[in-house]
């Protein structure tokens, strides 16, 4: 265990949860901020109060076995979530399918950088 890691727990055994539980607020914070803002460059722009509450309820709905991966689940309730806050269907389904495009593309990336290192080892 990384010396880091080793003194928090040492220190109370509620430390690595509440470092964990930190982490995970400033991940999802972080991607919510970054949808809001492919939002705003595609013109969806209802405000972070918005974003907070339709982004993290879009993925709980996607996880529902509907489709693939939850696409076009996650951009319907995407749609649904936003329309009280004045911002068209099309729109927002325009502003999931684009967030979704960026996740494969880096995944095909990452594939790909994975399988062409494949053949070197480290010792």
């Amino acid at each position: 265990m990384p010396r880091t890691c080793s003194a928090i727990s040492r220190a109370s055994p509620a430390a690595p949860r509440a470092l964990a539980y930190g982490a995970s607020v400033v991940a999802q914070g972080s991607l919510v901020a970054l949808n809001a803002w492919l939002g705003a460059a595609v013109g969806v722009a209802p405000g972070a109060a918005a974003w907070l509450l339709a982004r993290p309820l879009a993925k709980v709905i996607a996880m529902a076995p509907i489709s693939l991966g939850g696409l076009g689940v996650r951009e319907t309730a995407l749609a649904s979530l936003l329309a009280p806050f004045g911002v068209p269907a099309t729109l927002a389904v325009v502003q999931g399918l684009v967030w979704q495009s960026i996740l494969f593309a880096f995944g095909v990336i990452a594939g790909a950088w994975a399988w062409l290192g494949r053949g070197t080892k480290s010792v």
